[in-house]
């Protein structure tokens, strides 16, 4: 299984029509049939009904794409996280706090870090203590 498979599939999963995603991918419609029907081969299984010009997902073919997204997903996360070791000075903060120190505390820290590192974007979360202890897990 192949990247450009998984890349490919989902493309076609979400236009529900092989042309169109070739023409977005900027591929030829060949080549993604090609790799799609040896996506299918490899699995052992048919992600796709041809109906006319368009296809739809089979049953199975929906769940994999709910897994094709999850693994694509996870795959850019885990570059970003490569680009923001190599480049620190380019990431994203994510900050979690409560509601006393929205007023005062974390607008100044932020000003005075973006002075510092202008190309750093932050995340924020405000909330009660057990609110943002139960979403950061």
């Amino acid at each position: 299984m192949e990247l450009r498979q998984l890349l490919y599939f989902r493309e076609v999963a979400e236009r529900e029509h092989v042309t169109e995603a070739a023409e977005h991918l900027h591929i030829s419609q060949s080549s993604i049939s090609f790799q799609i029907a040896k996506l299918e081969e490899e699995l052992g299984v048919t992600l796709f009904d041809r109906v006319g010009r368009n296809v739809k997902l089979t049953q199975i073919g929906e769940v994999f794409l709910a897994h094709t997204r999850d693994a694509l997903t996870a795959l850019n996360y885990a570059k970003e996280k490569i680009e923001e070791y190599l480049d620190p000075e380019n990431g994203t903060i994510k900050i979690g706090y409560p509601t006393s120190l929205a007023r005062y505390f974390v607008p100044m820290a932020i000003s005075a870090f973006r002075k510092a590192l202008p190309n750093v974007s932050f995340q924020l979360r405000q909330g009660s203590y057990s609110f943002l202890i139960e979403k950061s897990i």
